[in-house]
């Protein structure tokens, strides 16, 4: 049997404990026994609604269909017959006591005969053992659902770690081999300069070589030629 076979059993004895304990805040001068009664209903209705919550986002999840360490479908069974059985005796109960020596007071709170809180004593004892029993039971398997999920969201949670590591590692694995090669372009591409300037000094020092030399303090032949060209036109001139 599914454990979230219960649910609908669970809400409705949320439902049940919350009229019954509202039915007991009504009234007035209510006896001790009652409002022990109604204590351990309103315990038990805390921990009904815990479990119903539980039950809910265990149905809405993906361990919708998991299996739950302690939750046989025995023991559901057994805690939806509690359930009932403390459902029917409560609203009987209430029921009994809304009978016809009933009263209102001015401020509307209902007062019931001390001979009938006589009457109900030992029924009042009964259920209240039933629901601590009930109480007790269900925390139990509370507990074994709480640790059932909070066991498979650690190892979502570390499935999930891993994969991102895994993922964190590809990409870095990935960055450093764009970097490494960045690094080895840029290393060819400073290799390439360092050769052309190698070339283009090559190239300037084998142009200086090659111009003509001139000692300090004398001319050119050029320089010593153009004079004497001048005179030998003058003198053909005057002939």
């Amino acid at each position: 049997m599914d454990p979230l076979s219960i649910t609908t059993s669970v809400i409705a004895l949320v439902q049940a404990l919350g009229v019954g304990v509202k039915f007991f805040s009504s009234m007035r001068q209510i006896p001790a026994d009652f409002c022990d009664l109604s204590n351990e209903l309103t315990d038990l209705q805390a921990v009904a609604e815990q479990v119903k919550t539980s039950l809910q986002e265990m149905e809405n999840g993906e361990t919708k269909n998991a299996a739950v360490p302690g939750i046989t479908a025995s023991a559901i069974q057994t805690l939806e017959d509690d359930f009932a059985s403390i459902i029917h005796e409560l609203e009987a109960l209430c029921g009994r006591l809304q009978k016809s020596d009933r009263h209102a007071d001015i401020v509307g709170e209902l007062r019931v005969s001390k001979r009938k809180w006589l009457r109900e004593k030992d029924n009042v004892a009964r259920l209240r053992a039933k629901a601590s029993k009930t109480k007790q039971s269900l925390m139990l398997r509370f507990i074994a659902l709480i640790s059932s999920q909070s066991t498979r969201q650690t190892k979502v949670v570390l499935d999930g770690q891993q994969a991102f590591s895994a993922c964190f590692k590809t990409m870095n694995d990935r960055i450093e081999a764009g970097n490494a090669g960045l690094r080895e372009t840029q290393s060819k591409n400073n290799d390439i300069c360092a050769s052309l300037h190698r070339m283009l000094a090559a190239e300037a020092t084998s142009a200086e070589l090659s111009l003509p030399s001139t000692p300090h303090g004398q001319r050119s032949n050029a320089e010593v030629d153009e004079p004497l060209s001048s005179i030998s036109v003058h003198a053909s001139l005057r002939q």
